[in-house]
């Protein structure tokens, strides 16, 4: 053992002739120096005056240490001694003579040496050695080395030595670089009084068209452990199975798309798609997105049998939960071979959240996608031509006067200016997809100008008709829910409208006439209006069900008309439609008016009408029905063009004497209009006329006729 103040022993040994002896120091302290003495016990040499007695640590790592006796002359009890600093925790000691000899080695620890100065390697090379980030990104550039301490770091780029930088770490901000891509390189240097060492030449490549993504490559270093191990700066998601950071080795590929290692991930049959994602920062407006990433196929897989189509994708939020913005999958079709997929997504002038790349792979017996070279740009928004994927919308309105109207379309292209217009011509500040008003008595027009830098679309006109009698039908048309095309339905309840004792979720919805359920065309066919109609199947015999719309408080003295166009299919019959007026809020209230009808030839469509007139004391809302009767056979029926019209009911008021005349008014009439005040003694003779005027505004009248004594007189008034 070593370590005491003591002798330790280490040789005894005798020997005839010449000849070595070699024992092991163990237990030693590297850079601990300790003393060596070699006693002569006795001396049967036969030259004993001889030179080759000696003593060596016998390490090639250190100069080897020849000690001898004073003078070259062994005597006995003479002895030899001399210092070595130990290399290792086990060295051996070797005694050469050339004699006949006895002698014992002793180790002696004779106290702390200064350690050896060890020059300064690299343990982790500059990491990462490529970077692609936006200007103004933060890059953290980082070696690890080795070496005897004090270890001095410095780093430098194309400029030379950059001040302040002198840790094993340098953490900066991209350099700013105009449209073209601008390179920085930078590299390390470690140094001690051993020496020093230099890393790689790191690179970081900046541009106001990249998006920094960190890690983009997979050669800066990974998490995880076990069959799940991931690229640092990127998170995980949905992982399964064996997925991980590899290289080439194996013989999978001969080269990567960049640097040398790739990301694989493995989903097999049953699992869910899972991958990785990185949040690369806050979407931008008017904007142009483009991610290109490299997929490959291992070099050892069959296609079709192994190797995954990998998922590449630009996700709206900040995580791959968000709303998918663009996506695309791919995966080559010769072994060991990559290639680069790209997906494109334009911003338009609002945007909120983050954007987000994930890469990804779908549960599937083939397993594994591979992942490389991860890219993404921005730049300003590629012009598109205005094209309008909604047109205008709804075509046609009928409301009261003053009714809240908005008329809308969807365009795509980008960037998108609106210009609404009516019969007068542009209309001041109505520049937005959409347009809100109130409607102005009359029939009036609507249309909208899309334009942008690369071209002009205009839509369709709308009219939005209106007066006093017309009662608001919302969706009166069914336009509201748009089919794909003729022939297709939307099998859902049309917008506006509330659906009671529907079957199913596809027994009550709106269609596009097409095919083979209304093939001619006539004045009322198809569609009595627009290009939709609705429709309501009852397949339970004895049981009503339709859709019913809540229209507004009733009115006192009022007429109120609706009128609803039924249909009568080509492809089968069917049931008669039912229409009805409703006192209350739904179709639970008291029926007011009713009717029901089918047009008796196929392929057609026919105007039905009921009516109500409403007393001087009224309460509560107007609801408008539409319904069909089940009986088990013939369980459609159609509706279109919805028609609520409201006249007030002429009605005298109770007549008043005052200052000897008769007062007479009345109210309900037409606005303005003209009338004739006639008057007769005997209601079964002849009527004369008293006096002409107008209607005021409102409809009312108004007259004072002296008061007579005799005889009886009547009064009536005729319009116009």
């Amino acid at each position: 053992s070593t370590g005491d103040s003591g002798l330790d022993l280490i040789l005894d040994y005798a020997v005839t002739g010449p000849g070595t002896c070699t024992g092991v120091l163990n237990n030693l302290t590297v850079g601990q120096a300790y003393t060596v003495l070699v006693l002569l016990d006795d001396s049967r040499t036969l030259n004993p005056g001889g030179p080759d007695f000696d003593v060596t640590d016998g390490l090639t790592t250190s100069p080897v240490q020849a000690y001898a006796f004073p003078n070259g002359v062994p005597a006995v009890g003479g002895f030899i001694m001399g210092t070595f600093t130990a290399q290792a925790t086990t060295q051996p000691l070797t005694v050469l003579e050339d004699g006949n000899v006895q002698y014992s080695a002793i180790l002696l620890e004779k106290g702390t040496a200064a350690a050896p100065v060890v020059a300064p390697t690299l343990t982790q090379d500059a990491t990462p050695l490529v970077s692609k980030l936006s200007p103004g990104a933060p890059v953290t550039l980082s070696v690890v080395a080795a070496g005897s301490s004090p270890l001095s770091y410095q780093w430098s780029n194309g400029n030379g030595a950059i001040n302040g930088a002198t840790n094993a770490s340098y953490l900066f901000n991209a350099p700013g670089g105009a449209s073209a891509y601008n390179t920085s390189s930078y590299f390390c240097t470690v140094t001690n009084t051993a020496g020093s060492t230099i890393s790689s030449t790191a690179q970081v490549i900046s541009s106001t068209n990249l998006v920094s993504v960190y890690n983009f490559s997979f050669e800066d270093g990974s998490f995880g452990g076990g069959n799940l191990v991931f690229p640092v700066k990127w998170t995980p998601f949905n992982n399964n199975n064996f997925s991980g950071v590899a290289t080439t080795a194996g013989g999978v590929y001969s080269s990567l798309p960049d640097g040398n290692y790739f990301y694989a991930v493995n989903e097999g049959p049953g699992d869910p798609t899972g991958g990785i994602y990185q949040d690369v920062g806050a979407l931008q407006p008017n904007t142009t997105y483009t991610l290109t990433v490299a997929i490959g196929l291992r070099a050892d897989f069959t296609p079709g049998q192994l190797g995954s189509p990998g998922i590449i994708s630009l996700i709206n939020g900040a995580s791959n939960s968000g709303t998918v913005l663009a996506t695309t999958n791919g995966i080559p079709t010769t072994p060991g071979a990559w290639q680069d997929y790209t997906v494109t997504f334009v911003t338009g002038s609002s945007v909120s959240g983050d954007l987000t790349v994930t890469l990804s792979t779908a549960g599937a017996s083939t397993y594994q996608a591979n992942f490389d070279n991860v890219r993404l740009t921005q730049g300003p928004p590629i012009v598109l031509a205005p094209s309008l994927t909604t047109d205008i919308h709804p075509l046609v309105f009928r409301s009261t006067t003053g009714t809240p109207v908005n008329l809308s379309v969807t365009a795509s292209g980008n960037p998108l200016n609106y210009q609404w217009y009516n019969q007068s011509g542009a209309i001041i500040g109505a520049t937005n997809a959409s347009y809100s008003f109130a409607a102005v008595a009359g029939t009036n027009s609507y249309y909208v100008d899309v334009t942008n830098s690369a071209g002009a679309v205009m839509s369709s006109t709308a009219q939005v008709i209106s007066s006093p009698s017309i009662v608001t039908v919302n969706n009166f048309s069914f336009e509201l829910n748009v089919a794909n095309g003729p022939g297709t339905e939307v099998p859902s309840v049309p917008g506006g409208w509330t659906a009671f004792n529907e079957g199913g979720p596809q027994d009550i919805g709106s269609q596009w006439p097409g095919g083979t359920d209304y093939i001619v065309f006539n004045p009322m066919a198809p569609p009595a209006d627009e290009n939709q109609f609705g429709f309501v199947n009852m397949f339970n015999s004895s049981v009503i069900g339709g859709i019913y719309q809540d229209v507004g408080a009733l009115r006192p003295n009022t007429t109120y008309t609706l009128t609803v166009a039924i249909g009568s299919r080509n492809d089968r019959i069917n049931s008669p439609g039912i229409i009805s007026l409703i006192g209350g809020a739904n179709n639970s209230g008291t029926v007011l008016a009713s009717t029901s009808g089918i047009p008796a030839t196929q392929n057609t469509w026919q105007d039905y009408s009921v009516a109500y007139n409403t007393g001087a004391s009224v309460s509560g809302d107007l609801t408008v029905e539409l319904s069909v009767l089940g009986n088990g056979t013939t369980i459609q029926a159609d509706f279109d063009n919805v028609q609520l019209t409201q006249a007030p009911l002429f009605v005298f008021n109770p007549p008043v004497i005052s200052g000897g005349n008769l007062i007479l008014t009345a109210t309900g009439g037409t606005a303005n209009s003209g009338y004739t005040l006639l008057t007769t003694t005997n209601l079964l003779g002849s009527w004369t006329t008293n006096s002409m005027g107008t209607f005021n505004n409102a409809g009312g009248f108004s007259n004072s006729i002296p008061v007579g004594t005799s005889p009886v007189r009547f009064f009536q008034l005729r319009t116009p």
